[in-house]
């Protein structure tokens, strides 16, 4: 294609290449780019660029050629005397010293420092079938998606019929998007599914990974499951680990062969079981190109900073204190003063009982964080006190999109009165 972009083409080669073009968007689309580049780069070398054409010069001063004649006395003299091995290995010097240059500059590029991963980027395209396309955080054009390239902030992916993309994350993450897709990345913990479908296994390494969608939010710390967007329901299917599915009114966990949707009311479905294998039958068949899961290793092993962040805080409170009954009627939320005035992250709460059913949840704002002299919160329960339980678990999970700084000493309590 490079070539044809360059007219080095022979003329048979041209047509069949344009023929060709003429019914397959795919290349044409990579034609496309290779003259993009190719104009990108002829406008880059402008100023090397030499303003007049030297053939003519050149050709005006060479000189002129001697017209060889056979010297038969030179004929006969080297005849007599056959060049001896000393004079042959002198003349075999300069092919030697060239090849020393040559393997001289093999070494050199061998060795030579490489230029360093690109450490802004969240990840890599390991596979792109099909017509899959992106845009990118500061445009607007949906460009062609493909292997090997570098994916950042704010990067849009979408699928078509047929299509499917696969997209490899810091983190050790690696997600696939069925056909028909369409999802944004924000960071290599957090993407927002708009619609489709997308298959996740999440690595671990202590961070939190949230699937933001329009009807609820998905909260995993290390698993492989499914989410589907489809006409206002969100549905998720664990296929290994343990997922936590929150809508604005209700959450509830999943564990590894369990399915449960958010309906058009931002209700959640009663867990339903499902064959965990089939849960990423369709995901098996997208696997990575050679070439991108090298660039994806080069680009997750070249990390060498880690963030530290705490993946969840979880407080177990004694509601039998003194062998009475107690009516529980709100939560309070403590922690200490720090010297961040801005930037801290908010908190989502998720309250279980003695059996880990879900009772209620709630958030705490970043903004309240930011209060100085402002050390707790009392989070209400909502309707009837909490009544006849022995235990309450409550789950504080800190959400980075608001703030990157964590609450410092996080205590939770109970407020009661004897029944």
């Amino acid at each position: 294609m490079q070539a044809y972009v360059d007219s080095e083409l022979s003329p048979s080669d041209r047509v069949i290449l344009e023929q060709h073009l003429a019914g397959c968007a795919h290349c044409a689309d990579q034609v496309k780019r290779h003259r993009r580049l190719s104009a990108d780069l002829f406008e880059s070398f402008s100023e090397f660029r030499l303003s007049r054409n030297l053939r003519t010069p050149v050709l005006e001063h060479l000189p002129e050629m001697e017209v060889l004649k056979a010297d038969l006395g030179d004929v006969n003299r080297r005849t007599k005397n056959p060049i001896t091995p000393t004079a042959r290995a002198a003349r075999l010097l300069p092919v030697a010293a060239v090849a020393i240059l040559l393997i001289f500059g093999f070494m050199i590029n061998l060795y030579w420092p490489r230029r360093p991963v690109d450490m802004s980027s969240l990840g890599v395209i390991m596979q792109a079938k099909g017509h899959t396309a992106r845009v990118p955080d500061s445009g607007t054009d949906w460009l062609t998606a493909y292997a090997e390239e570098r994916v950042r902030p704010g990067d849009r992916f979408e699928t078509g019929d047929d299509s499917t993309l696969m997209v490899g994350l810091k983190g050790s993450t690696v997600m696939k998007l069925n056909a028909r897709s369409r999802i944004k990345i924000d960071t290599e913990r957090r993407v927002n599914l708009e619609t489709g479908e997308i298959w996740l296994d999440v690595g671990r390494d202590g961070q939190l990974f949230r699937v933001i969608t329009p009807d609820g939010s998905v909260t995993v710390f290390g698993t492989a499951f499914t989410v589907r967007v489809l006409k206002g329901t969100t549905t998720v299917a664990v296929q290994r680990g343990e997922v936590l599915v929150g809508s604005e009114t209700s959450f509830t966990n999943l564990r590894p062969g369990e399915r449960v949707s958010i309906k058009v009311d931002h209700s959640l479905t009663k867990p339903e079981s499902v064959e965990p294998d089939s849960i990423a039958a369709w995901a098996k068949a997208i696997v990575p190109e050679e070439s991108a899961d090298a660039a994806y290793k080069a680009l997750v092993l070249a990390q060498t900073a880690k963030t530290e962040l705490a993946a969840q805080e979880v407080f177990f409170v004694d509601t039998s204190m003194g062998g009475h009954k107690w009516a529980i009627r709100a939560i309070n939320v403590y922690w200490e003063d720090d010297e961040f005035v801005s930037g801290h992250c908010a908190y989502d709460v998720y309250v279980y009982n003695d059996q880990m059913a879900p009772l209620f949840k709630d958030r705490i704002a970043a903004s309240v964080l930011d209060i100085k002299g402002k050390n707790v919160l009392e989070i209400t329960v909502p309707g009837a006190p909490i009544q006849n339980v022995r235990w309450l678990f409550v789950r504080l999970v800190p959400d980075l999109s608001e703030g990157r700084v964590e609450a410092k000493g996080l205590n939770v309590r109970a407020l009661a009165s004897q029944l």
